[in-house]
């Protein structure tokens, strides 16, 4: 099977080294446009419960940042779950290796988390700057930006890592 970016994005976010073929590749699929659709049909929801509770405004901010968090990260943890179910990512690892392989998967995933957590921080410092019409300076010193992206590449993170945790076997 030919290696495409999104493969190796898929490989990369999961932190597997396996041979990929067509099969993982068709379930991993699967179970992404089922959560695709899923935060679709969220985005639709949350939209019309903040032009619902646009008469409150710091009230219904804080809300619906507070339920996103909860609704994404619910989301992503069914579809790793999903896929920790299917079996497609597990790797049986010998028992003198274990301890080697869980060193690689965390170093790998404060990595990621670090990557994470800067990608979004700018993307929505620099969307926040456009909407607003501030300085992109302004936007980037904001702290509750900060928390916010804090909170979500964390709670993000904790998920992956959890995951790929479990995805480890050794073997008896």
């Amino acid at each position: 099977m030919a290696t495409t970016i999104l493969t190796k994005f898929v490989r990369h976010f999961y932190g597997y080294d396996g041979v990929w073929d067509e099969y993982k590749s068709q379930v991993v699929n699967r179970i992404g446009n089922r959560a695709f659709i899923w935060l679709l049909s969220y985005v639709v929801i949350s939209t019309v419960l903040a032009m619902a509770a646009a008469f409150q405004y710091e009230n219904a901010f804080w809300a619906l940042m507070v339920l996103n968090v909860l609704v994404i990260q619910l989301i992503g943890g069914l579809a790793i779950y999903a896929i920790k179910e299917a079996g497609i990512l597990d790797e049986t690892i010998t028992k003198a290796n274990l301890k080697r392989s869980r060193k690689v998967a965390l170093r790998r995933w404060l990595g990621n988390v670090i990557q994470f957590i800067v990608t979004i921080y700018v993307v929505e410092a620099f969307l926040a700057s456009l909407l607003n019409q501030q300085a992109m300076t302004t936007t980037l010193l904001d702290h509750h930006l900060m928390i916010n992206c804090l909170w979500t590449g964390l709670s993000w993170g904790v998920i992956t890592l959890i995951f790929r945790l479990i995805t480890l076997k050794s073997e008896h």
